[in-house]
């Protein structure tokens, strides 16, 4: 007979988002001696499936539609009555509305936990959240956020649980380290046409608008034009990549930007900038970019925007801006481009990341958690 506690994770879909990653690091991490390990994913896409380790438990792909799917739903209940969870872990509003719909329909009832990632957002999706999946979130036993600021300002516009909590973000600390040479790091320069006393600045984030790469663009071009130079490496792929292209070549940036789209291994490339953006205008709420770059040393200059500022203290371990404020960015650049006080900040940011996000610590409160819902 099988003592361990069933539990189900259930996301909307395996792309390349903090989210997606967030998930697999608790399925991959979560102590498997004491749960019964499903991992859902609704939609078929799949760029991350690799990184799953298939030996914790089941992993199953629903093949949702898009928009309301009433097949998809028969279909998870079905598997999910065959699995019989006592938990459900939903992985924000899509998931949790399903994820609510199919315990409904069980046979035996299972606790719902809602992991909720997303910040402030758009006056549309922000309506969508609070007129519609409000009332999924007060029928979810607990909703789990992932900064102070985070379940602050949700909270205060209904959305939340039975119970509600907050667990930070955390990352492997042991595994993001810059544990690369200095002729692996130069080597990897000249290869991408960068000298070895170039300022490099990077980017880690999806090509979509709200993480505003057109934005940071234009910043270069002011600085470049204040003669404050510095090279752009942006890591990572997605919809916005044309326009991105387009605006390098009307900048005339050719020579100052390289995209190097999605890697499987974003460390290689984290190691070799001086610094990190996380320029983010809307959405951004607790990224684990921002903290594998700080684990590495990186320091991060940051919009001050979500729970930024529970990972960054300005200043000391990091830099934050106003959000869309070239000059206040510029200002920020400017101060990095100082050796020694870069290898401060980024000698604190690696202090603070060991001490507060690592993921030992963050499984070990979701362990605690589900042991006691259970």
């Amino acid at each position: 007979m099988d003592n361990r506690t069933g539990l189900v994770l259930i996301v909307n879909l395996l792309g390349v988002g903090g989210a997606e990653k967030h998930t697999i690091q608790l399925f991959n991490r979560l102590n498997s001696k004491k749960f019964r390990l499903g991992l859902v994913y609704l939609k078929k896409y799949e760029h991350l499936l690799k990184q799953v380790n298939f030996h914790q438990g089941e992993v199953w792909c629903a093949q949702f539609k898009n928009g309301w799917d009433r097949k998809g739903l028969k279909i998870l209940t079905e598997w999910l009555n065959r699995f019989e969870p006592k938990i459900i872990v939903t992985i924000n509003e899509y998931p949790l509305f399903y994820g609510i719909l199919a315990s409904r329909m069980m046979r035996r009832k299972p606790k719902i936990v809602e992991i909720f990632h997303t910040g402030s957002c758009g006056l549309i999706d922000a309506l969508k959240l609070q007129m519609l999946y409000r009332w999924f979130f007060r029928a979810a036993d607990n909703v789990i956020y992932v900064s102070d600021f985070q379940k602050r300002y949700w909270m205060q516009r209904g959305l939340k649980g039975k119970k509600n909590i907050r667990i930070y973000n955390g990352i492997d600390t042991n595994y993001f380290v810059d544990d690369f040479s200095g002729s692996d790091k130069i080597n990897l320069r000249k290869y991408l046409n960068l000298g070895e006393n170039d300022l490099v600045v990077g980017i880690c984030a999806v090509m979509r608008p709200e993480k505003n790469h057109l934005k940071i663009l234009s910043v270069q071009k002011k600085a470049k034009d204040k003669n404050i130079n510095f090279k752009l490496i942006m890591i990572g792929d997605g919809p916005l990549r044309k326009k991105i292209e387009n605006k390098i070549k009307r900048l005339n940036l050719e020579n100052d930007v390289r995209i190097v789209g999605t890697v499987n291994d974003v460390k290689p490339y984290i190691a070799i900038c001086d610094c990190v953006i996380m320029g983010s205008r809307i959405i951004e709420n607790f990224s684990l970019a921002v903290l594998e770059s700080m684990s590495m040393g990186k320091p991060v200059i940051a919009a001050d925007i979500g729970g930024v500022k529970e990972q960054i203290d300005n200043l000391e371990n990091g830099l934050i801006y106003k959000v869309n404020d070239s000059d206040s960015l510029i200002e920020c650049i400017k101060k990095i481009q100082n050796e020694n006080y870069r290898k401060m900040l980024g000698m604190n940011a690696i202090i603070k990341v060991r001490k507060y996000f690592d993921l030992s610590e963050m499984i070990n409160q979701y362990e605690k958690l589900f042991e006691k819902i259970a």
